[in-house]
């Protein structure tokens, strides 16, 4: 017989917790558009995110043709050229069943978007709607519109036909 255990339980990192603050400000320092579209990505169980079999099977085909930025809880933004973040659990259902962690969440990354004016470039998402909802509510709260951000939110069952429009929405931005 199997245990089921929380998931709670199963969080290592939380927003406040001293590693990943110390990433989330070194992302908010350092890293710069470099004039491709901007594409958000999922974060992954497995880590580092950049080599998981999910990521290497759908997001790597988009790296020369966006600048790729993973949303994960609770780093918030990953830069997909950075792999210095902490190994760390974050069942993504964690996120409504910690008090204050969506609104952490949605807090820093309308932060960063903010900082680094990407409502002013061309931005992309391919995400799972969990990762779709806190980006919406971020920009909006920031922009005030979602003028600039465009994509898609997909399943396992239409994720392959979401990865075909994505590349030719990029095509044709590049």
């Amino acid at each position: 017989m199997r245990v089921q255990t929380s998931v709670v339980s199963r969080v290592t990192h939380r927003f406040d917790n001293a590693e990943v603050t110390e990433f989330t400000q070194s992302v908010l320092e350092t890293w710069k558009p470099n004039g491709k579209p901007i594409l958000f990505v999922p974060c992954s169980k497995k880590k580092p995110i950049q080599q998981s079999h999910s990521h290497k099977q759908m997001f790597h085909r988009f790296e020369e043709k966006a600048q790729i930025l993973i949303i994960s809880e609770p780093m918030t933004i990953i830069p997909y050229d950075r792999f210095d973040y902490p190994h760390y659990d974050y069942p993504p259902m964690a996120l409504w069943k910690i008090e204050g962690e969506a609104d952490k969440f949605t807090a820093r990354l309308g932060q960063f978007l903010s900082l680094k004016r990407l409502n002013e470039l061309n931005c992309y998402f391919m995400l799972p709607h969990h990762h779709l909802l806190i980006l919406w509510k971020a920009w909006k709260k920031v922009f005030g519109n979602l003028v600039n951000l465009d994509g898609y939110a997909y399943s396992q069952a239409t994720r392959w036909f979401f990865i075909q429009k994505l590349e030719e929405s990029l095509n044709q931005s590049g």
